[in-house]
């Protein structure tokens, strides 16, 4: 009897451990991670940072924890969501297209620049369904060269505290998704902005795509204003290179250079 009962007690402390440790994590949107975020987190990211619960599936791990620790707030946002036309096929049939999620967003942290403000610029985009095409796609950060903002540099006059994710997987496979990550903008020009190159994996051909463009801006303390910014994705159904070029909104993609510029701006005061 006694020996029942020491074991009843180990299965039921067991039992008490393990509701213990789910309490302390929560499951997050694969991004080719294995960090994991906690409750504590998660009531930041909601009640300090700002975001909805909703939205925190649209960053890896790695992105919020840096905003947790540099103390961001989210000062502005916008989500799109855009179908692909349907096609038909050879026999008469209609081919639906991919379906492209949008997410365009701008945090304020804590500058560690003496006199300057920090911005923290994140574009997300992700391919829920597959597009007819997988070749290369561009995404990009524009803003106004009023806004007198300064992309931070290295040593040697690269463009700093850049990112660009792109991570794929079949679809409808319980895969996780393979990522890869560049620092290094494919063009960027002072004062208005930065753009990348998505190299979409073809095969196989139903791969479901998705990743992100991060970039960090600074200005004077005392520059203040209302400012928007232009997000961008250029998606692509014929061979070539993405191009950018400058316009009065920001660095923006060139609309020759690819099939379809998808626009998804925001505003906030500075």
């Amino acid at each position: 009897m006694k020996k029942k009962i020491v074991s009843l007690a180990v299965v039921f402390m067991t039992m008490i451990s393990s509701i213990g440790f789910a309490a302390q994590s929560k499951e997050h949107s694969d991004w080719g991670e294995d960090s994991s975020l906690n409750e504590q987190e998660i009531q930041k990211l909601i009640y300090d940072v700002g975001m909805e619960e909703s939205e925190i599936n649209d960053y890896p791990v790695q992105v919020l924890h840096q905003l947790i620790q540099n103390d961001a707030k989210k000062i502005a946002t916008n989500y799109k969501v855009v179908k692909e036309e349907a096609i038909q096929g050879l026999s008469g049939e209609d081919i639906d297209g991919g379906t492209l999620e949008l997410r365009g967003t701008a945090f304020e942290e804590k500058s560690d620049k003496k006199g300057k403000k920090k911005f923290y610029l994140y574009g997300k985009y992700e391919w829920t369904d597959s597009p007819r095409w997988g070749l290369t796609d561009g995404i990009s950060i524009g803003y106004p060269v009023s806004n007198k903002w300064t992309l931070p540099m290295s040593a040697n006059g690269k463009v700093k505290d850049f990112a660009l994710r792109y991570c794929h997987k079949p679809e409808n496979v319980d895969k996780k998704w393979k990522c890869s990550k560049s620092y290094k903008p494919k063009d960027w020009d002072p004062g208005v902005g930065v753009g990348g190159e998505i190299d979409l994996e073809a095969m196989p051909s139903n791969n479901l795509h998705k990743g992100y463009i991060g970039q960090y801006v600074y200005t004077d303390e005392r520059n203040s204003g209302s400012t928007n910014i232009k997000f961008q994705y250029g998606h692509q159904t014929w061979g070539g290179n993405v191009e950018f070029a400058i316009f009065p909104a920001g660095l923006s993609i060139k609309p020759q250079s690819v099939s379809e510029v998808i626009d998804f701006g925001i505003e906030f005061d500075y």
